[in-house]
């Protein structure tokens, strides 16, 4: 596990709630540059993501961190259950686990999030469709064909049958 200082690095303070790792040592060493981030995500993201990670890095739980947009923090299902996403720029979307040794549960089984006060983060990951096709999909308008199907299965989590 990879320890974060992007937050002393964007603001010169060290002032924090959510204590935030990195799974590799290449991710946090992108994390941890401007440059780098720019070259990985583009310019757009850049911002965004700084944004995000400083409401994340200030957020005391994870329950603090808005499931509305623009964040849209929520948890991913089947094969990435326990695992969580916030937005980033279409079609990225930055995705972390908690990291907490037990995993805080609720009576229900389910990861209690006013209880995750550390996250690792995972990977930044390019969803694979436009918002354009995704509306055109969900409206009726174009078809899911097997390769959009598989795309919305990586990016969802949902395992599919045959």
């Amino acid at each position: 596990m990879y320890r974060i200082n992007f937050f002393l690095y964007l603001t010169g303070k060290a002032f924090y709630n959510m204590d935030i790792n990195f799974a590799t040592q290449k991710l946090t060493k992108i994390f941890n540059s401007e440059k780098l981030l720019r070259k990985e995500y583009g310019s757009e993201n850049v911002r965004i993501i700084i944004r995000r990670m400083m409401v994340l890095r200030a957020a005391p739980t994870l329950e603090d961190v808005s499931h509305r947009p623009p964040e849209r923090r929520h948890e991913l299902k089947r094969a990435r259950k326990g695992k969580f996403t916030v937005d980033l720029k279409q079609p990225y979307r930055l995705i972390f686990k908690p990291n907490h040794k037990p995993l805080p549960k609720k009576d229900d089984g389910g990861i209690d999030i006013k209880r995750v006060t550390a996250i690792t983060i995972l990977v930044a990951e390019r969803c694979g469709l436009t918002a354009k096709t995704v509306s055109q999909i969900i409206n009726g308008k174009a078809p899911v064909t097997p390769e959009t199907a598989i795309q919305f299965e990586r990016v969802l989590g949902n395992g599919h049958t045959v």
